[in-house]
């Protein structure tokens, strides 16, 4: 590639606002990532067995469905609370920062879009992760199970944010 193309592609708008998108989700990724590896394997299991305890008594049946479909429910609960509070460095962060949103009027609207895009994101990411991962695993696919669950959430996450939670509407 050359110089000019570079320079020429990092003058659109759309490029720079996922540059700083992917900056910020890195940010929220260390956060979403390192949280959980102090929670789910920094922790003594104790947590996990709380939490294991818990899903199995959410109905009759549970702790059968979960053995059945090797669903670590330990490691699903600890992700989707990591995934929340990632999500609100992301929102704060590409409000201020990657989309310039920050129009005290449309605050409360943005809070909401971005609550369902998340959301949705929330159960994209756990139900990729948790495919991914089960009891017993390795380390490689733990990181695994969370990385490409991050990457297939993004694909949902920036252009709903972009075209829907910040869109501009000076444009």
């Amino acid at each position: 590639m050359s110089a000019p193309f570079i320079e020429e592609l990092a003058q659109r708008r759309g490029v720079r606002q996922f540059a700083k998108f992917v900056i910020v989700g890195v940010s929220s990724t260390a956060i979403d990532m390192g949280l959980h590896a102090f929670l789910y394997r920094g922790i003594d299991g104790q947590l996990n067995q709380a939490l294991i305890r818990f899903a199995n008594g959410l109905s009759p049946g549970m702790e059968d469905f979960l053995a059945a479909h090797d669903i670590d429910a330990a490691f699903v609960l600890i992700k989707a609370f990591t995934f929340i509070i990632a999500t609100l460095n992301g929102f704060y962060w590409n409000r201020i920062w990657t989309f310039d949103a920050v129009d005290k009027d449309r605050a409360h609207r943005q809070l909401v879009r971005a609550y369902i895009v998340y959301g949705v994101g929330l159960l994209i990411n756990t139900t990729v992760a948790g495919s991914i991962h089960h009891p017993g695993a390795g380390k490689v696919l733990y990181v695994v199970a969370l990385v490409v669950a991050t990457v297939v959430t993004t694909g949902w996450t920036f252009p709903m944010n972009k075209f829907w939670t910040f869109r501009d509407r000076r444009t």
